[in-house]
């Protein structure tokens, strides 16, 4: 016979394994998959005006040990220089 989740208690505060099985918003597990997957798409982070696209460099070793000694966040650097060196007409 296969167990039933219990339902969260709605006066108790959710635990680390209710956030991560998906109990967070109550009743959810309960709603058909359709309706949760349509809830959990409109509670995510607001959709960029101008999202940044995924790619890939490869760059020599000493070239990223530098960018990332020499700031936390190199791949912010990295988009700035790139966005300095066109703005130069170097690129």
């Amino acid at each position: 016979m296969k167990k039933r989740k219990k339902a969260p208690n709605p006066d108790k505060p959710l635990s680390t394994s209710d956030m991560e099985s998906g109990n967070w918003v109550y009743g959810i597990n309960a709603l058909p998959k359709d309706a949760q997957k349509a809830i959990r798409k409109i509670m995510g982070r607001p959709r960029l005006e101008k999202p940044k696209k995924v790619i890939s460099f490869r760059f020599d070793t000493d070239i990223i040990s530098h960018l990332k000694d020499c700031v936390a966040g190199y791949n912010t650097r990295v988009e700035n220089i790139l966005r300095e060196a066109i703005k130069q007409g170097k690129l």
